[in-house]
């Protein structure tokens, strides 16, 4: 009954596609916004999405960590895909939720905001959830979506 999470940005030359199945996410930051792209699969989500649980409650119940969606459990698979205008997006962030579930967005929108390359502030992101004990996995990736090396991107 072991299955994965999974979330994955494609940037190409007016938008940026998004999949994901499970409770790993997709955010996008611009202009000191952090904004959640896509929906966890899990039965806390779907409570919360209903209005059956509040944003406490959900952080503390029993079943936070039961997925509905995961790849490798289920023959069919159910994945979302989301699009984003290129131009409202100036980096993506995905990440596992041992960061997400240890981290507020505004700590994330403090480290995207440090003068560093995009390599330190995944470390830092990491290191802080782990200083905060973060209880799974933590898995950073950040994309600078108006860099040069993405120019000429899905042509």
């Amino acid at each position: 009954g072991m299955g994965t999470t999974l979330v994955a940005g494609v940037v190409l030359e007016r938008q940026v596609l998004f999949a994901n199945i499970g409770d790993s996410r997709a955010y996008t930051y611009q202009e000191n916004e952090l904004q959640l792209i896509t929906e966890d699969h899990s039965f806390v989500s779907e409570l919360q999405r209903r209005g059956e649980l509040t944003d406490l409650e959900a952080k503390n119940h029993v079943n936070r960590n039961a997925l509905t969606r995961s790849l490798g459990v289920e023959g069919q698979l159910d994945i979302d895909f989301f699009k984003v205008s290129k131009d409202s997006v100036d980096l993506i962030l995905l990440n596992s939720d041992g960061l997400s579930n240890t981290l507020s967005e505004e700590q994330m929108i403090d480290v995207l905001n440090l003068d560093q390359d995009l390599d330190q502030k995944a470390e830092d992101l990491v290191s802080l959830a782990i200083i905060n004990e973060a209880s799974d996995n933590v898995t950073v990736n950040l994309i600078d979506v108006q860099s040069e090396v993405l120019d000429g991107a899905g042509e």
